[in-house]
């Protein structure tokens, strides 16, 4: 039974067949990402489920007053879950290792097995030098290939989203600085009924200001008797 797996090729066989499988599905998995890369860059428009899911998430946020600060984080939370057919999209590269160490593995099996069965040296060599051959195809397929740089793009495009979707400069919620304008102009409001000067709004005439008030603290500290001995001398001189 061993010997006819070993003369039948079967060891070669599931070693080709491996390596096979690693190249459609990091091929599907490329060109499933290429269509979420180019979507990535129209997210107000996107019908993706997953950067439908983003954006809600992210309107949300910003309704409630939440300003989010760690973009990786909120990206990686969601992309975890992005799937190509049944592998997730961030362990892509760990899939394709696994390919990798089976494709060395079953190598290994049947040249260990071809040498306690002692079968033609060139059954070995043939095993041997097909899986490093393969074996190298997988590890090089992943630069001909480059789904980690596509990740990568995907990541900026989404973070690049988020960004513009903040204030620029303060980094809160529209809502909330309108808030914070309405509140800093109640403030002067009430300065201004108590007859204080707000601080970035000067009069016109400073010193015409500074007189009056001078003139209407000193009256307010005067009796009824002062003020009328007061009257009566401006009446006197002013209108002489």
């Amino acid at each position: 039974m061993l010997e006819k797996l070993i003369q039948g090729n079967v060891f070669l066989y599931a070693v080709w067949g491996i390596g096979l499988l690693g190249l459609v599905l990091q091929t599907i998995i490329a060109f499933i990402l290429n269509s979420h890369v180019k979507a990535s860059n129209h997210m107000v428009t996107t019908k993706k489920k997953i950067f439908k899911a983003i954006r809600q998430k992210n309107e949300d946020n910003k309704t409630l007053g939440i300003v989010t600060s760690d973009y990786d984080a909120f990206i990686d939370r969601y992309l975890y879950r992005m799937k190509a057919v049944g592998i997730p999209v961030l362990r892509t590269e760990q899939v394709m290792k696994l390919f990798r160490l089976a494709v060395l593995m079953v190598a290994a099996g049947g040249l260990v097995l071809s040498l306690r069965l002692e079968t033609p040296v060139y059954f070995e060599e043939e095993l041997v030098l097909n899986g490093v051959i393969i074996a190298a195809f997988l590890a090089a397929l992943e630069n001909i290939i480059p789904i980690k740089n596509k990740i990568g793009l995907m990541k900026a495009n989404l973070k690049d989203y988020l960004l513009n979707s903040q204030t620029p400069k303060n980094g809160r919620p529209k809502e909330r600085a309108q808030e914070i304008k309405k509140e800093d102009r109640a403030a002067r409001e009430k300065e201004t009924e108590k007859g204080i000067v707000p601080i970035d709004k000067e009069p016109e005439d400073d010193t015409e200001a500074v007189q009056k008030q001078a003139a209407a603290t000193v009256v307010s500290k005067m009796s009824d008797e002062e003020v009328e001995v007061l009257r009566f001398f401006l009446r006197k001189y002013l209108l002489e």
